[in-house]
């Protein structure tokens, strides 16, 4: 996490004086970057400090004229101070386009505000104009009111009543785009997502979902045109306001809605759309980029391990397993996967002690248990296996494939009778390999009878 996305969540938690710190180191590596003055506009206007954000959005536009965000922030700062024409002047260039903004991409009440300082200066009739929009924009904010109370059903149809008084809102789209997504339905998410890059082809944000949507879909080419796109306009922030249960976020079990999603997340998503298309090359520059991007991103490591191991260049996947661990030495799954990898190598030893160091981590993953006994069953190491195959059915008593396979080593064995036992555990655990299981009984119950005779 970089000092602006740190500053991002500080903010969030509102603990404001140290965001101040924050943006303020921001700003002085990057004075020059109109978005980031103007987030340090935002901050000063939740702070009360009308006259300081006002002069943060004037410096930001003086280096960026386009940022809408900082007319918007100075128009809703000249309101506040009754300055309403100038209010005005900067709301109607602002909301000439509606582009949504990363870290709050709904921004609702700019008409609300115009009208009621253009019903201030005597204007009626301007302000009747904004009716529309106003109540577009409080089924938006409904809409997002029943989402955070997980009403998104609910939050869908107040879009599609926003949608039904403006039908290009951008924020509308995008907001029913995300709760769509939320709810898992893809196609329709895409649908939704299509019309609104219709509108604006650059929308980092819809681009970001609709390429979610593709992965899910399982249309990697797609998700990569939209990632690729991400890259190639390589925001300072994808996404942050509702990005739960998106993209990576779904796959880390992150339900908190303010998470930073950034470009390195970016990267990461298209590095395994890059792999499951099997083009492994431009799948590791991607995880390379990742850990540039991000030096503390293990799972980028972990993933060109994998990447190398599964092109049987072993020793440069130990090397990124190990990189991995040295970032987080309680990654498990790198564990896990140089165990593979040094089994490979035909290092058994090594193999075994990586299992056995998770094994001792978390004596209650029945996983674990569970790969290690493979290994030793590999390695006819038959007591071990047995050993562990029944440390797995102790943790999950539900696990058929562990009875099943402690009877095949007790029918190697010739201990019959213990394999008889296994089977039928494994039978009346409801297994969905019953067939095979069923011949393996019989022919253990063929090989007992023989032997008793």
């Amino acid at each position: 996490m970089n000092k602006y996305e740190e500053f991002l969540m500080t903010f969030d938690r509102e603990d404001r004086n140290k965001a101040l710190l924050l943006i303020n180191e921001v700003l002085a590596k990057n004075n020059k970057n109109s978005y980031y003055v103007c987030e340090r506009a935002r901050l000063y206007l939740a702070m009360n400090r009308l006259a300081d954000a006002r002069t943060e959005c004037t410096k930001a536009l003086a280096i960026d004229p386009k940022n809408l965000q900082a007319r918007r922030t100075r128009s809703y700062c000249f309101f506040m101070m009754k300055d309403y024409k100038k209010g005005l002047d900067d709301i109607n260039i602002a909301l000439k386009d509606e582009t949504p903004y990363p870290v709050d991409m709904n921004f609702t009440g700019d008409y609300e505000n115009r009208a009621k300082a253009l019903l201030l200066l005597g204007k009626k009739n301007e302000a009747k104009k904004d009716e529309r929009y106003i109540a577009a924009d409080r089924f938006l904010r409904q809409a997002i009111q029943a989402r955070e109370g997980a009403g998104v059903e609910k939050a869908i149809a107040c879009c599609d009543q926003a949608l039904a008084l403006d039908s290009t809102s951008l924020r509308a789209l995008l907001f029913k785009a995300l709760c769509l997504n939320n709810l898992m339905r893809m196609p329709e998410c895409i649908k939704v997502l299509n019309r609104l890059l219709s509108l604006k082809p650059n929308l980092v944000p819809a681009l970001y979902l609709r390429a979610d949507c593709y992965r899910e879909t399982k249309q990697p080419e797609k998700a990569i045109a939209d990632l690729s796109k991400i890259i190639e306009i390589n925001p300072p922030l994808v996404m942050f306001k509702y990005a739960a249960h998106t993209g990576r976020l779904r796959d880390k079990f992150t339900y908190a809605d303010d998470q930073v999603v950034n470009v390195a997340d970016i990267y990461f998503l298209r590095a395994n759309c890059f792999a499951t298309l099997k083009k492994y090359d431009l799948a590791l520059k991607d995880f390379e980029k990742v850990l540039e991007l991000d030096p503390k991103e293990f799972k980028a490591a972990l993933g060109a391990g994998e990447i190398n191991a599964e092109l049987r260049n072993y020793q440069a996947a130990l090397k990124d397993y190990d990189w991995a661990l040295k970032i987080n030495p309680k990654f498990w799954d790198a564990y896990i996967a140089r165990s593979r990898c040094y089994e490979s190598l035909h290092e058994t030893d090594k193999a075994i002690a990586d299992l056995s160091h998770v094994i001792g981590a978390q004596p209650k993953d029945a996983g674990a248990f569970l790969l290690r006994a493979e290994l030793y069953e590999r390695l006819k190491q038959f007591k071990k296996a047995i050993d562990d195959y029944t440390q797995v059915i102790a943790i999950a008593p539900a696990d058929d494939d562990a009875y099943k396979s402690r009877a095949d080593i007790y029918t190697k064995l010739g201990d019959y009778k213990k394999a008889i036992a296994d089977y039928d555990a494994a039978l009346k655990l409801g297994s969905e390999d019953s067939e095979a299981i069923k011949k393996a009984r019989a022919r253990a119950l063929k090989l007992m009878s023989a032997k008793s005779h």
